[in-house]
């Protein structure tokens, strides 16, 4: 790769050290044996190459979610919203790995709500189709990432997940959420509570999915 090094002045402070006095213009930098590239310049971008240290954040993507959405399924169903650039009709986020070695750390934060009864929602991870994040198969038991009882129309939960994947993929990945209320007699709310009456009294909450890609 070409490359066009100018400056005014490089002065040798130590045996070990250039000290450089105007810009040094550069489109790719490498380690000391010059073979694994550490960082480049992509259009008008920059990218991690390959020689990144291990643990390096790569990248973050985010998909917030601060409307609402219900279900009275007793199985397991996506809940509605869009990726993080506004489109499809399924709250997800989606991220894009630059080395099958990486590591997705996964974050997960939904809140909430549902009719009065001691009623038990659940929610499942997924990774595109793949479940993700879930307890062992003990007879049948449904495999979750977490359930909760909700006992007060006024009342909210929150839920929490942190989880590092690794999809040994290049692809675009998809990550999201399904919830399933304990049976169809109840109905499970995301960002709000049962009664959700239109007084100060009441309020609206936020959820968000983000994901970070770690290098391998």
């Amino acid at each position: 790769m070409a490359s066009k090094l100018k400056v005014d002045e490089i002065e040798v402070a130590s045996a070990s050290t250039v000290k450089l006095n105007s810009t040094l213009a550069v489109d790719t930098i490498k380690d000391a044996s010059a073979t694994n590239t550490l960082v480049e310049q992509s259009g008008a971008d920059w990218k991690w190459g390959s020689g990144v240290p291990s643990s390096t954040i790569l990248q973050i993507v985010q998909s917030t979610k601060s409307d609402t959405a219900s279900s009275t399924s007793a199985s397991f169903v996506d809940i509605v919203g869009t990726d993080q650039a506004g489109s499809g009709s399924v709250w997800c986020c989606k991220i894009t790995p630059s080395a099958t070695s990486s590591k997705i750390l996964v974050n997960f934060s939904i809140n909430f709500g549902g009719e009065a009864g001691g009623f038990s929602p659940q929610f499942q991870m997924f990774r595109d189709s793949t479940q993700i994040y879930m307890g062992d198969e003990r007879s049948d038991r449904t495999r979750s990432w977490i359930g909760g009882l909700q006992y007060h129309d006024l009342s909210m939960q929150n839920v929490h997940a942190m989880y590092l994947d690794s999809p040994s993929s290049t692809s675009e990945l998809l990550y999201k959420a399904k919830y399933r209320t304990e049976t169809t007699a109840y109905e499970i709310h995301v960002n709000k509570n049962e009664t959700d009456s239109d007084t100060s009294q009441y309020f609206t909450t936020f959820s968000n999915i983000m994901l970070m890609e770690i290098a391998g």
